[in-house]
């Protein structure tokens, strides 16, 4: 019941979309967002990065949305959009929620990779200053096993 003692019914939702802004910005990972964060100078935990892509936030500091619109060069109505949300249904859903849901979701063995193998990095196509061990990291060897009989 409202203030007034009318049945009042949700008819707008926010709706989080930092999920689709890193897609647009190809952002793939949480981790890479944090990296982004703290380079602004946003220090944020990676428990904390991987809830803000995951799930709508409850609440969000001014600081962390001044930082993500900085990253994705956007306006805050860009990350919080807002949604229509059909009246005429009971669970309050909106008509793209249930668009969404009728569409079939293929697993990543369905898929098949389009275009072109992403090609390798080698010393040959690296930007200047890139070390090959900056990218794929140091060169492991494996410790002898000292209790390991040679045949």
């Amino acid at each position: 019941m409202g203030k007034d003692g009318m049945n009042l019914k949700l008819t707008k939702r926010l709706v989080w979309r930092l999920p689709v802004l890193m897609a647009e910005h190809r952002i793939r990972t949480a981790t890479e967002l944090k990296r982004r964060l703290e380079a602004l100078g946003y220090e944020i935990t990676s428990v904390h990065v991987a809830r803000l892509v995951h799930d709508r936030p409850q609440r969000i500091s001014s600081d962390l949305l001044d930082a993500i619109v900085t990253i994705f060069d956007c306006t805050a109505n860009e990350i919080l959009a807002v949604e229509m949300v059909n009246p005429d249904e009971e669970g309050g859903e909106s008509m793209d929620q249930k668009a969404a849901e009728s569409v079939p979701r293929v697993g990543k063995a369905d898929r098949k990779r389009e275009g072109k193998p992403k090609p390798k990095a080698t010393r040959a196509n690296l930007p200047e200053g890139v070390s090959l061990e900056n990218i794929t990291g140091p060169k492991l060897r494996a410790i002898p096993n000292p209790y390991k009989k040679d045949r």
